[in-house]
C-alpha cells in the first residue's frame, strides 16, 4: 500500500511556484499637473518639450482601474488536481500492482526455499537402546545406553557431544536449565541419515530417582548450528523414558 502511494505521488505533476511580478510604480502626481500646465502655455515650443509619455494604466483582476499591478499572479491551473488521462492512471495504478505483485512473489519463494530447507535438514535425536528378547529391565540401572541417530534426510557433522548422571528424590529438585560441564570434541564427524553412534553412561542409585541428561551439537548440510539437549529418566517397567523439566528436552 505504501508503495502505490509513492508511485501515485511521483506521477502528480509539480506545483509551479508562484512568480512574483515587479511592482512598477504609477505616475507622479506634481509631473502630471506640470504637464497640464505647459500644455496650455501659448509657447509652443515649450509644449514638445514638455510632452510626456502616457502613464500605463493598470487594471485589477476585477477590471477596475489601480494605480499599481498586482505584486503576485496565481496561476490555478498550475495546481495537482487536474483531469487525467484515463490511460496514464489506469498505467499507474498497473505499474503499482505489478510491483506489488514482484514483492509478493519474492516472499513466497523465501518461504519455500524456508520450508525446504526445513524438510530436507538433519535431525539429530537420541534414543534408549531397547533390551533385547527376553530380557526384562532390572529394578536398578546400571548404566545409560543411547543411540544418537539422524532422523533427517540430508547429513549432519557432530561436534560435541555431553551426558551427564544425576540421582535425585524427586524431579522438581532439578534446576530450571541444565548445566553441562565438560563436552566431548567429536570434531566434525559426519553422521548420514538413518546412522547412529552409541552415547552410554553408567548409572547407580540407592533408592533415589535416576536421571539421565546431555547435549549434542552439530551442523546440518546448510552449515547452521543446532542443538539436541535430552533427558530420560528411569522407570523399572518401561526402562528409560524422556522426563525433566523443559529445557531438558529441546531440539533446534
Amino acid at each position: 500500500m505504501r508503495l502505490v502511494m509513492v508511485i501515485l505521488v511521483l506521477a502528480l505533476p509539480p506545483i509551479q511556484s508562484v512568480k512574483p511580478i515587479p511592482q512598477k510604480s504609477g505616475p507622479d502626481t506634481k509631473q502630471t499637473k506640470a504637464a497640464d500646465e505647459v500644455r496650455d502655455s501659448p509657447d509652443t515650443g515649450a509644449i514638445n518639450s514638455a510632452k510626456k509619455k502616457p502613464a500605463p494604466d493598470y487594471k485589477c483582476q476585477d477590471g477596475q482601474n489601480n494605480a499599481t499591478e498586482p505584486a503576485y499572479k496565481v496561476d490555478v491551473t498550475s495546481f495537482p488536481i487536474q483531469p487525467r488521462d484515463p490511460l496514464y492512471f489506469l498505467y499507474i495504478v498497473l505499474t503499482a500492482v505489478s510491483a506489488m505483485a514482484a514483492i509478493g512473489a519474492l516472499i513466497a519463494v523465501e518461504v519455500q526455499i524456508r520450508t525446504l530447507r526445513s524438510s530436507e535438514r538433519a535431525w539429530i535425536m537420541i534414543t534408549p537402546v531397547k533390551p533385547q528378547k527376553g530380557e526384562v529391565f532390572p529394578d536398578i540401572a546400571v548404566e545409560f545406553k543411547g543411540a544418537v541417530r539422524n532422523l533427517g534426510k540430508t547429513p549432519a557433522r557432530i561436534r560435541e557431544t555431553e551426558i551427564q548422571y544425576k540421582t535425585v528424590s524427586d524431579l522438581l529438585e532439578l534446576s530450571k536449565a541444565p548445566q553441562y560441564k565438560a563436552r566431548s570434541q567429536r570434531n566434525e564427524m559426519i553422521i548420514v541419515p538413518t546412522d547412529s553412534f552409541p552415547l552410554d553412561v553408567d548409572t547407580r542409585s540407592l533408592g533415589k530417582i535416576q536421571y539421565v541428561y546431555g547435549i549434542v551439537v552439530y551442523r546440518d548440510v546448510y552449515g547452521k548450528r543446532r542443538e539436541t539437549q535430552f533427558g530420560f529418566v528411569y522407570n523399572r517397567k518401561m526402562g528409560w523414558e524422556i522426563g525433566g523439566p523443559e529445557k531438558y528436552n529441546r531440539a533446534t
